[in-house]
């Protein structure tokens, strides 16, 4: 086997706060969310990452994105919202922004970014939504949240299709590449009269097919995953805490 080696492409400097999510945008461009609720566009040229769009709405911190296709992107954050964004569309203005103001011994730099508001806000959440995740070949998009709803998306039209209702806060979400099955990971508080949960989803039918927990064995406890993916063929669960 080939010994691994890793060298550092690049660094973007962001000091506004706490970067929490990331995701590609095709090949040449990084989507980035902070905990402010900012979300950057970096296009990642030949000298280096440059900040070419700002996309402003959300109003508390980004948890996830997601690019189900080439110039799409879809956000979840703790403003109970789903964001989606169509980033060939036209800017509804510019703006000069600092990045790295903690620059030592040196004057920070403003760079002018575009500015962008969502295609659509969907308000179909009560809680904060934690998660997302892409399945069918990214035609669907599942998002989950802290009352215990989990719901499937069409990702192109922004489409309700299915709803999940479990106890626990859903900390975490998977769908397969099919599309056929779900993974729900239900974090329940110390004051939680429920345990916490892994349960695996028929989502096509919208129905509980197992309840992980289940099949532990006597004594294990079931913990609360903070992190769920599939194997591109659906025949393994991968769960972090």
């Amino acid at each position: 086997m080939t010994d691994l080696k890793a060298t550092l492409a690049w660094s973007i400097p962001w000091d506004d706060d706490a970067v929490t999510s990331i995701a590609f945008v095709g090949a040449n461009r990084i989507a980035a969310g902070n905990e402010q609720g900012t979300i950057y566009l970096f296009d990642l040229a030949e000298t280096g990452p440059v900040a070419a769009r700002r996309l402003d709405g959300h109003t508390n911190a980004v948890t996830s994105l997601a690019s189900p296709a080439e110039g799409k992107l879809v956000s979840a954050s703790y403003d109970h919202t789903l964001r989606w964004w169509d980033l060939a569309a036209a800017p509804s203005g510019s703006a000069e922004v600092v990045l790295e103001k903690k620059k030592k011994n040196a004057k920070p730099v403003a760079v002018k970014v575009e500015l962008q508001k969502a295609a659509r806000v969907i308000e179909a959440h009560e809680e904060w939504v934690r998660s997302l995740c892409l399945g069918a070949e990214g035609r669907q998009l599942l998002s989950g949240d802290d009352k215990g709803v989990a719901i499937l998306w069409d990702s192109a039209e922004a489409k309700e299709l299915k709803r999940f209702q479990s106890a626990g806060w859903f900390r975490a979400v998977a769908l397969t590449r099919d599309g056929r099955l779900a993974a729900t990971c239900e974090y329940a508080p110390r004051y939680a009269q429920f345990p916490n949960a892994i349960k695996l989803w028929d989502a096509e039918a919208g129905k509980l097919k197992l309840d992980l927990g289940k099949e532990f064995k006597k004594g294990e406890r079931v913990t609360g995953m903070a992190a769920a993916a599939f194997s591109p063929d659906g025949k393994v669960l991968a769960l972090g805490q």
